[in-house]
Protein backbone atom coordinates (compact mmCIF):
# COMPACT_ATOMS: atom_id res chain seq x y z
CA UNK A 1 0.00 0.00 0.00
CA UNK A 2 1.59 3.59 -0.67
CA UNK A 3 1.51 6.56 1.49
CA UNK A 4 1.32 10.02 0.72
CA UNK A 5 4.00 12.23 1.74
CA UNK A 6 3.83 14.42 4.21
CA UNK A 7 4.19 18.27 4.16
CA UNK A 8 7.32 18.27 2.28
CA UNK A 9 8.82 21.61 1.27
CA UNK A 10 9.82 20.97 -2.12
CA UNK A 11 7.10 20.14 -4.09
CA UNK A 12 9.14 20.69 -7.40
CA UNK A 13 11.67 18.97 -9.10
CA UNK A 14 14.42 20.05 -12.15
CA UNK A 15 15.34 16.20 -12.38
CA UNK A 16 12.98 13.92 -12.05
CA UNK A 17 14.32 10.28 -11.50
CA UNK A 18 13.65 7.69 -14.34
CA UNK A 19 10.89 5.13 -13.39
CA UNK A 20 10.74 1.64 -14.07
CA UNK A 21 6.94 2.23 -15.22
CA UNK A 22 5.72 5.67 -16.35
CA UNK A 23 1.98 5.60 -16.90
CA UNK A 24 0.93 8.87 -18.29
CA UNK A 25 -3.01 9.42 -17.71
CA UNK A 26 -3.40 12.82 -19.83
CA UNK A 27 -1.60 15.45 -21.25
CA UNK A 28 -2.73 19.15 -22.35
CA UNK A 29 -1.57 22.35 -23.26
CA UNK A 30 -1.75 24.61 -20.42
CA UNK A 31 -0.94 27.52 -18.86
CA UNK A 32 0.51 28.10 -15.38
CA UNK A 33 -0.59 31.72 -13.60
CA UNK A 34 2.33 32.61 -11.79
CA UNK A 35 1.03 36.16 -11.18
CA UNK A 36 1.08 35.69 -7.30
CA UNK A 37 4.59 33.84 -7.10
CA UNK A 38 8.08 35.05 -6.07
CA UNK A 39 10.49 36.69 -8.79
CA UNK A 40 12.98 33.96 -9.73
CA UNK A 41 10.26 31.10 -10.39
CA UNK A 42 11.19 28.75 -13.08
CA UNK A 43 8.34 30.00 -15.29
CA UNK A 44 8.38 32.77 -16.85
CA UNK A 45 5.80 35.10 -17.87
CA UNK A 46 2.65 35.83 -16.05
CA UNK A 47 1.09 33.14 -18.32
CA UNK A 48 3.42 30.96 -19.78
CA UNK A 49 1.99 27.81 -22.65
CA UNK A 50 3.57 24.57 -21.22
CA UNK A 51 2.55 21.08 -22.59
CA UNK A 52 2.11 19.07 -19.07
CA UNK A 53 1.83 15.51 -18.62
CA UNK A 54 -0.21 14.46 -15.56
CA UNK A 55 1.48 10.32 -14.77
CA UNK A 56 2.36 7.99 -12.06
CA UNK A 57 5.51 6.56 -11.40
CA UNK A 58 6.39 3.28 -10.33
CA UNK A 59 2.36 3.17 -9.00
CA UNK A 60 3.87 5.57 -6.09
CA UNK A 61 4.55 9.07 -7.14
CA UNK A 62 1.98 11.15 -9.21
CA UNK A 63 3.73 14.15 -10.97
CA UNK A 64 2.32 17.27 -13.34
CA UNK A 65 5.10 17.10 -15.24
CA UNK A 66 5.95 20.44 -17.83
CA UNK A 67 7.27 20.41 -20.96
CA UNK A 68 7.89 23.34 -23.38
CA UNK A 69 6.69 20.77 -26.26
CA UNK A 70 4.50 17.27 -26.68
CA UNK A 71 7.40 15.60 -28.30
CA UNK A 72 10.16 15.67 -25.35
CA UNK A 73 7.33 13.84 -23.07
CA UNK A 74 8.14 11.01 -24.78
CA UNK A 75 11.93 10.90 -24.22
CA UNK A 76 10.77 12.32 -20.35
CA UNK A 77 12.91 15.54 -19.13
CA UNK A 78 10.57 17.43 -18.25
CA UNK A 79 11.81 21.50 -17.98
CA UNK A 80 9.62 21.22 -14.58
CA UNK A 81 7.59 19.07 -12.34
CA UNK A 82 5.53 19.26 -9.83
CA UNK A 83 5.12 15.95 -7.18
CA UNK A 84 1.51 15.96 -6.14
CA UNK A 85 1.38 12.84 -3.37
CA UNK A 86 1.16 16.00 -0.23
CA UNK A 87 -1.44 17.40 -2.49
CA UNK A 88 -4.45 18.72 0.28
CA UNK A 89 -6.82 20.41 -2.29
CA UNK A 90 -8.03 20.59 -5.99
CA UNK A 91 -10.39 23.59 -6.67
CA UNK A 92 -11.48 23.92 -10.46
CA UNK A 93 -13.01 26.96 -11.59
CA UNK A 94 -16.87 27.12 -11.82
CA UNK A 95 -17.20 29.38 -14.50
CA UNK A 96 -14.01 30.39 -16.97
CA UNK A 97 -13.48 33.62 -18.16
CA UNK A 98 -12.61 34.49 -22.36
CA UNK A 99 -12.62 30.74 -22.45
CA UNK A 100 -10.06 29.77 -20.21
CA UNK A 101 -11.03 27.33 -16.89
CA UNK A 102 -8.78 27.75 -13.86
CA UNK A 103 -8.17 25.28 -11.67
CA UNK A 104 -5.86 25.22 -7.89
CA UNK A 105 -3.65 22.38 -6.65
CA UNK A 106 -2.98 23.26 -3.36
CA UNK A 107 0.36 21.93 -1.67
CA UNK A 108 1.63 22.23 1.72
CA UNK A 109 3.83 25.15 0.90
CA UNK A 110 1.87 26.89 -1.95
CA UNK A 111 -0.89 26.97 -4.32
CA UNK A 112 -0.52 26.38 -7.72
CA UNK A 113 -2.56 27.88 -10.42
CA UNK A 114 -2.98 26.40 -13.94
CA UNK A 115 -5.05 27.49 -16.75
CA UNK A 116 -6.83 25.42 -19.82
CA UNK A 117 -8.45 26.01 -23.06
CA UNK A 118 -11.46 23.66 -22.30
CA UNK A 119 -13.94 22.89 -19.55
CA UNK A 120 -13.63 19.59 -20.09
CA UNK A 121 -9.68 19.49 -19.88
CA UNK A 122 -9.85 21.58 -16.78
CA UNK A 123 -12.66 18.85 -15.10
CA UNK A 124 -10.34 15.74 -16.18
CA UNK A 125 -7.45 16.92 -15.18
CA UNK A 126 -8.64 18.50 -11.79
CA UNK A 127 -10.76 15.00 -11.10
CA UNK A 128 -7.02 13.15 -12.04
CA UNK A 129 -5.46 15.00 -9.34
CA UNK A 130 -8.43 14.23 -7.27
CA UNK A 131 -8.51 11.23 -7.25
CA UNK A 132 -4.52 10.35 -6.99
CA UNK A 133 -4.27 12.33 -3.53
CA UNK A 134 -8.01 10.77 -2.30
CA UNK A 135 -7.03 7.15 -3.29
CA UNK A 136 -2.74 7.50 -1.77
Amino acid sequence: MHHRQSGSSNNHRRNVPQPAVREIHKNAWLKRDISNEKKGTPFGRKYEKFWVIFCIHDDAEAFLEFYTEPKLGTIHKPLYAILLNACLHVSPSIIGQDNEYQFAVTLPNEVVRLVVSTWYNMFVIAKLCTNYYVYF
